[in-house]
């Protein structure tokens, strides 16, 4: 039975839901102001309508069965998606036991973010548990009441107590007796009561009078299973009385008969910090591994647009787990954090996100859970929190919404250094009250190597104590030092305090406005103080910048922060003025240098920083979007441009005013003169690999952070021709699996594609053709009935977005020979010993399945392809009415004794007419020419077929199966083709990895781009016709088309659009080259190698003259009747690049045969 009662969404701190619900948190009344879309309005709503689903799945990480699961998670959600409120289900059906309570909406009034909580009656360690959302009605607030709370069931307290109670001891259960709480979630599943005494500090603790130290309790009180878990928090923020405290701690849980959970000794408290530690009741729950869903989280755009296809590595995984195992994690200790933000470099925790945080975005599993709620735990040992302590103090810039105990706002005090307490520049009235020591023992803040900590916890968790910690690195950003917004250099130029703004190093500005903006983003609508002052800092800051820059949006020009900063320019340099056709952000800096030529440079890798923090900002639905595109042009100019211009972005430093004319550089020209010999493009992917240098160093390197750069200015002009013809082969190149920190792409690429680290249940699947549940593919445009074509040319020097290339490839690397083959002569035929398949233990350990053919129709109109990594052939097929069986097949050729594997068997449920067999795994299919192996993600690829069925349909989906784990799938990983493609229609894969299809349909080339996982139209390219086989010449970047009947040989410029040419074949072979054949391309020798049905001649095409001859060969030919002639060949002749030869298999009766053609 199904207790839809139960089901309820809390109007708590949101605004209220439909019915009007009461608010009853933290002081909030009414519906506050919603942060509006702006300009990105269009894009949700095309995203609403199509993209990667709303699910998440669970899995028990022990291994083991788990009953009776909490769970709480922190969830946004696309603006238009939830209406009302969201309703719970489990796998598919509304839950028994959930709540939902919604924090914020879109300017449209649908859910934006909200916190879930739901009792799991049954967790396998399959990953079959799938949690999702449906819109509903509203529930009003109906959790615990106080006496609720503290009654005999729960058994509820948490004591703390300071030196054995001479510095105080504080009781949750008696604070909240008292009526000191606000409640952060209420429902039938789970109440959340935050307990503290913030206004009337009745509570706070101390060594001495001031009672420096404050406890705070945040407790999840669960009736259904009678459990409580309690985060146990002590601070020293307190504005009135700031200063470190020592004391020895002891902490228990349990009312009836008090546990002692934790002790410490001599713990040194810093000022303005504060630890946390989490125990639970009644038993804690087990772990689970949650795969959040990435490509959608990236949909929602609270988080950037991170590339979904990446799976993490086993060993980054461990070797973080190691390095949390061995890290101090005591009370104040570092954890893996460097304690001295100061400390310059690229460093693991700075970045958009810290590598621990974005390794658990993307694995899901407990174990990295710990790491990353570890580490933002102890981040707050900095001495960067302030929560205000004075009545007077309003937190809004109209002094109407009080300050009190919340994290310090910046209107509170606008003149405030956080770094510097006793600054000149500071008014009296914003002072805080230093009464003791102050010292960070080693942890040192700094803007400018801010990380952050916080987020991310927050967006997956949803709990209270990191929506704090967001404040209060919020008020540190916009305050840190005396060259904050009111620092002595403003101050001189007489700004008003009444607007906020960052300042400081450029670095600094960049990730105080990210912390600041996503802040403002987490900001609950009814905490309607932190929404308001938040919202109005960000959006002072964006003016600041706007004016000193000139640049209007919409009636900016009217507000006095606007009009002083276009007139004095920012806190140390005057307005942004004179001509700046390149857009630099600012004139440069001194200390930088300077030359007789170059009168000051700027640090490049900080404008990306920039260009990624007002990116976050416009996508979070704050009004950066002016900024946004005045900056872009430097980003996507410079790519565009051609040359070695566009590795400059990840120049350390960059020329930007010229010393002869005092003037900005005027052109990309000008600037490149004031190199001598420059070739810093060798430092880029793929000829230099990752952390090889400063360059593109995954933690922090400069071309690293100048690829987000170019991310960020997705939309705007020239950027899809900037990434395609110049960031995208940069991209593909670097090891992102390792560190995908930085690995963010474009808007409109990967946001509805990923690939889900749990595994995809069979229950999640349909037998009626629909495709199972997966996040979708790689990277790839917003969905349009059409694939995109081609745009036109760049600005100079730039290519087409659709036709751009990689270099031409090199020769093969070569591999040991193995022991059959090592005693061949170059063109000598040989037998692969145990290679006819059907005497194996591969062919006749299993049943096959259903087909008019048996088992042995898993090669009927089927090919095969070379795993080049490990040179294996693998085949795959059936399909049609031939065979229904699924099942893969490989062989290991470079092995000294080659055996065949049967990789995956066949699915036991086999209904005809459906793209995905119940069991989740695609359909038999005749696979052709159409199967390809993609090196870059060692995935062998299905494009197209014809599944098994009673009709002769053909399919646009395109599938996968990964060899490392022996499944299919996910689906989705790659977008589906612009067009069904069935039958043997001609295909290539480029040196790079993409893959051309020349349709008989409608006769146009359809490219699918790897780096992007995106499908171009190249437009009609003459008539193609039934089974004609085609190779890509991948030294000349060329498509090779051989001749049938009245139509010539042709080739296809791949560097062109495909654009295509006649060519005539020549020589005393040529008469004998026609359709129905195989064709391969050798790179080494230079010639394509053409097989022909019925035929023991090896045919060489000469792929310069294209002149065709036969190749004399030695040893025993191989044969080449078919027994059943629907074994075409395909992809079972091919070229095996690491063994440089002919790979042949005519069927499962016979040996599998190869030939040398080069040393």
């Amino acid at each position: 039975m199904l207790f839809l009662s139960a089901i309820t969404c809390i109007p708590l701190l949101t605004g209220g839901c439909a019915d009007g619900g009461a608010d009853l948190a933290l002081g909030g009344t009414g519906e506050g102001t919603r942060i509006e879309r702006r300009a990105n309005d269009a894009a949700n709503a095309d995203l609403a309508a199509a993209g990667a689903p709303n699910v998440l799945r669970v899995r028990s990480a022990s291994g083991q069965p788990i009953a009776n699961q909490p769970l709480q998670f922190g969830r946004p959600f696309v603006q238009g998606e939830i209406p009302q409120c969201p309703r719970v289900l489990i796998n598919g059906v509304l839950a028994e036991a959930s709540q939902v309570d919604v924090k914020s909406r879109h300017g449209d009034g649908s859910v934006r973010f909200a916190v879930v909580s739901a009792v799991l009656p049954a967790v396998s360690p399959s990953g079959d548990l799938s949690v999702s959302f449906t819109d509903g009605p509203c529930a009003a607030p109906a959790g615990l009441s106080p006496s609720e709370m503290l009654a005999p069931g729960f058994d509820f307290d948490a004591r703390m107590t300071l030196n054995g109670g001479d510095a105080g001891k504080a009781s949750a259960r008696d604070i909240l007796s008292r009526g000191h709480y606000t409640l952060w979630t209420q429902g039938p599943v789970v109440t959340t009561a935050i307990i503290a005494d913030h206004a009337g500090k009745s509570s706070d603790m101390g060594s001495d009078a001031y009672k420096s130290l404050r406890p705070v309790f945040e407790v999840q009180f669960w009736p259904s299973i009678a459990k409580t878990r309690v985060r146990v928090i002590l601070e020293a923020t307190d504005t009135e009385k700031v200063q470190n405290q020592t004391y020895d701690l002891s902490v228990q849980t349990g009312a009836s008969s008090p546990v002692t959970v934790m002790t410490a000794s001599g713990v040194n408290h810093n000022f303005m910090s504060r630890w946390s530690r989490v125990f639970w009741t009644g038993g804690a729950p087990a772990g689970v591994d949650i795969d959040y869903g990435l490509a959608y989280l990236a949909r929602t755009q609270a988080l950037p647009n991170y590339d979904a296809s990446i799976r993490l590595t086993d060993s980054t995984k461990q070797s973080t787990l190691d390095a949390w195992a061995a890290a101090p994690k005591g009370l104040f200790e570092k954890g893996l954090w460097q304690k001295d933000m100061t400390v310059a470099g690229g460093r693991p925790d700075l970045g958009p996100y810290p590598k621990w945080m974005v390794s658990w975005l993307y694995d899901g599993s407990a174990a990295l859970k710990d790491v990353a709620l570890g580490q933002a735990d102890l981040a707050a040992s900095w001495p960067m929190h302030l929560r205000e302590g004075n009545a007077a103090k309003f937190a809004d810039r109209g002094r109407t919404l009080s300050a009190l105990g919340r994290p310090l706002s910046g209107y509170a005090r606008p003149t405030l250094a956080y770094t510097s307490l006793g600054y000149n520049y500071t008014r009296a009235a914003d002072r805080v009250n230093v009464v003791g020591e102050r010292s960070g023992n080693g942890w040192v803040p700094d803007i400018a190597h801010q990380p952050q900590p916080f987020f991310i916890p927050y967006l997956l968790t949803g709990e209270h104590f990191y929506y704090e910690q967001l404040q209060f690195w919020a008020g540190f950003s916009l305050l840190d030092t005396s060259g904050n917004g009111y620092g002595e250099y403003c101050y001189s130029r007489n700004v008003s305090p009444e607007y906020l703004a960052v300042n400081g190093q450029l670095r600094g500005i960049a990730w105080g406005f990210r912390m600041l903006s996503e802040a403002a983003w987490a900001a609950a609508d009814a905490d309607k103080a932190a929404h308001t002052w938040l919202r109005d800092a960000v959006e002072d800051t964006i003016t600041r910048f706007e004016g000193a820059r000139g640049v209007v949006r919409g009636e900016n020009t009217s507000r006095p922060d606007w009009q002083w900063a276009n007139s004095k320019g920012d806190c140390t340099a005057g307005r942004l003025s004179g001509e700046n056709p390149l857009r630099y952000w600012e004139r440069g800096n001194t200390a930088y240098g300077s030359t007789n030529s170059v009168a000051r440079y700027e640090a490049t890798w900080q404008y990306s920083f920039m260009m990624y923090s007002l990116n976050r900002a416009y996508e979070l639905g704050f009004p950066a979007h002016a900024l946004r595109e005045w900056f872009a042009p430097f980003f996507v100019n410079a790519a565009n441009y051609g040359g070695l211009i566009g590795y400059h972005l990840a120049d350390y430093k960059i020329p930007v005013l010229d010393a002869q004319t005092g003037t900005f550089y005027s052109s990309w020209d000008a600037l490149h003169a004031e190199y001598a010999g420059y070739d810093l493009n060798t430092r880029w992917a793929p000829s230099s690999k990752p952390n090889s240098n400063s360059s593109n160093n995954l933690d922090q390197g400069y071309a690293t952070a100048a690829l987000t750069a170019l991310a960020g200015t997705a939309g705007l002009p020239g950027s899809d021709a900037a990434w395609e013809s110049f960031a995208s082969s940069h991209y593909a190149g670097w090891g992102w699996a390792t560190n995908p920190k930085w690995a963010i792409l474009p808007r409109g690429m990967g946001s509805e594609h990923a690939r889900p680290s749990l595994p995809v249940p069979p229950s999640f699947t349909s037998g009626s053709g629909s495709r199972p549940w997966a996040a979708t593919p790689i990277a790839a445009r917003p969905p349009s009935s059409q694939p995109p074509s081609p745009p036109a040319q760049s600005t100079p020097g730039g290519s087409s977005d659709a036709t751009s290339e990689e270099s031409p490839a090199s020769d093969p690397e070569t591999g040991a020979l193995p022991a059959w083959l090592s005693s061949a002569k170059v063109f000598e035929w040989r037998a692969v010993p145990g290679s006819r398949l059907e005497e194996t233990e591969a062919w006749t350990g299993y049943k096959g399945a259903a087909g008019n053919m048996g088992k042995a129709g898993i090669l009927s109109y089927s090919g095969g392809v070379i795993r080049t990594k490990t040179s294996e052939l693998f085949i795959a097929g059936g399909g049609h009415l031939d065979y229904a069986g699924n099942e893969i097949f490989s062989i290991g050729l470079a092995s000294d004794s080659p055996v065949w594997t049967r990789r995956i068997d066949p699915s036991t449920s086999t209904p005809w007419d459906t793209s995905y067999y119940p069991d989740g795994r695609p359909a038999s299919r005749h696979t052709y020419r159409n199967l390809a192996y993609s090196e870059a993600l060692d995935r062998i690829i299905f494009f197209g077929g014809a599944p098994w069925g009673n009709q002769p349909i053909a399919t646009n989906l395109v599938d996968t199966f990964d060899p490392n784990t022996n499944e299919y799938g996910p689906p989705n990983l790659i977008t589906s083709a612009p067009r069904t493609i069935g039958g043997p229609v001609g295909t290539g894969m480029a040196a790079n990895g993409d893959f051309y299809i020349h349709q008989f349909k409608d006769n146009h080339l359809y490219k699918w781009q790897q780096s992007s996982n995106t499908w171009f139209d190249l437009g009609p390219k003459g008539t193609t016709q039934y089974d004609t086989p085609y190779a890509v010449d991948t030294k000349r970047n060329r498509l090779f088309r051989i001749p049938w009947g009245s139509y010539p040989a042709r080739i296809y410029d791949l560097q062109n659009a495909g654009a295509l040419s006649n060519v005539e074949l020549r020589g005393p072979a040529a008469p004998s080259i026609d359709q129905g054949a195989s064709l391969v391309y050798d790179p080494v020798v230079d010639v394509y190698w053409l097989w022909k049905r019925n035929d023991a001649n090896l045919y060489r095409i000469d792929a310069e003259t294209f002149e065709a001859t036969v190749q004399p060969v030695d040893g025993i030919l191989p044969k080449v009747a078919y027994k059943d002639a629907r074994h075409r060949i395909y992809g079972r002749f091919n070229y095996v690049p690491k063994l440089r030869g002919l790979v042949f298999m005519l069927d499962h009766e016979t040996d599998v045969m190869f030939i040398r053609t080069a040393p």
